[in-house]
């Protein structure tokens, strides 16, 4: 990248960097991440993880700022906001043009250019294939990082003998049929061929081993150690579900609803891989087009179980929570309904949907999942 190119790019990030650092739930974020103040690198890890966990801030950033943003910066940032790719990402190889990166997720495959550094001169010292831990973000026409990547020292340890030769393979057929990402949003088509599918298959146990993992049980002991994650009361859940029960209701009732939801942390679930019925958007559960959060990480255990009992292509999930302004709002830039509590195999139980075209919360019965 030229270096008037990569001067640009710090004269973009570095104005809503300072201004996430001045948020509360930003500087909650480095707290409970126990980051030492005194390493920068550490620091702007955190925060710029903390920018693509809340897309949304960006728009804060744009909506408070206003023109003393240049045109040009507003739309580079309105780019990231749409187009991100979070990690983590496998670097298979170096190319004259840029770095391999695959997906964990997803196993896509993306040409990854340095910003100041090109990407071979950064990790001159690490062993291919290697995992890091980063965000892609269009620029310039092509792809980078977010400025901040760190890497996962001695991953393969832990995976299968195999890894290297998969990883290797989901590059070389995304090359073979012209399928690797060189810009986003991408030109090309992106249906995976049978073929790739298979070896997605075949990468999921590796890929999971590399991540993170989460049983319920974890997830729920977390919660109960962590004091920045707040349950909704079991008195408040059992007035939303005496409210739900009825068969109309006032609007001072409507205002204890949203009272309710307010006072705790909704619960979701992000899938690995591509299952066929499910997906994430902005960390949370799409189903059916639908977001889907929960007032209770059982409620959403249980869901979760009846699609795995009908959807064999889910295999692995990580538990999430999410405040519902936050839900609102993504269910608003998605433009998307969100259903709350969706019933499991008990259709005559009622549930709440947010229209967000008409941004209005009902009560409803589900008839069919």
């Amino acid at each position: 990248m030229l270096l008037k190119d990569s001067d640009r790019f710090y004269e973009i990030l570095m104005p809503l960097f300072d201004w996430v650092c001045n948020l509360e739930d930003a500087k909650n974020a480095l707290k409970d991440a126990k980051v030492d103040m005194g390493n920068p690198d550490h620091v702007r890890h955190v925060l710029l993880s903390f920018i693509w966990e809340h897309p949304e801030r960006i728009d804060q950033y744009l909506a408070e700022k206003g023109f003393e943003i240049p045109a040009q910066a507003r739309q580079v940032l309105a780019d990231w906001r749409k187009h991100f790719v979070p990690g983590p990402f496998f670097v298979e190889r170096f190319t004259k043009t840029g770095a391999i990166f695959i997906s964990t997720t997803d196993g896509n495959v993306y040409l990854v250019r340095g910003i100041t550094t090109d990407i071979d001169v950064m990790m001159a010292r690490m062993a291919l294939p290697c995992l890091v831990y980063t965000t892609l973000i269009p620029y310039n026409g092509c792809i980078v990082y977010d400025s901040s990547m760190e890497a996962v020292e001695d991953f393969l340890d832990d995976l299968d003998e195999h890894a290297p030769q998969l990883i290797t393979e989901i590059y070389e057929t995304a090359k073979r049929y012209n399928n690797i990402i060189r810009r986003l949003p991408p030109k090309q088509d992106l249906a995976p061929d049978k073929q790739r599918n298979i070896i997605l298959e075949a990468m999921m146990p590796v890929i999971t081993n590399a991540l993170p993992k989460m049983t319920p049980e974890e997830f729920a002991r977390q919660i109960s150690e962590n004091p920045d994650i707040h349950r909704i009361q079991p008195k408040d859940l059992f007035v939303l579900e005496k409210l739900l029960d009825k068969d109309f209701r006032n609007p001072e009732e409507w205002d204890r609803i949203q009272d309710i939801l307010n006072s705790g942390d909704l619960f979701s679930a992000i899938p690995y891989g591509r299952p066929k019925s499910v997906k994430a958007v902005e960390g949370i559960l799409c189903h059916k087009g639908e977001l889907m959060v929960f007032t209770t990480l059982e409620k959403c255990k249980k869901f979760i179980d009846f699609l795995h009992e009908t959807d064999d292509s889910i295999r692995y999930m990580n538990f999430t929570t999410i405040s519902f302004e936050d839900a609102l709002d993504i269910a608003d830039q998605t433009q998307r309904r969100m259903v709350i509590d969706i019933p499991v195999k008990d259709i005559f139980q009622k549930c709440l949907v947010y229209e967000s075209d008409k941004q209005k919360i009902s009560a409803t019965f589900v008839l069919r999942l």
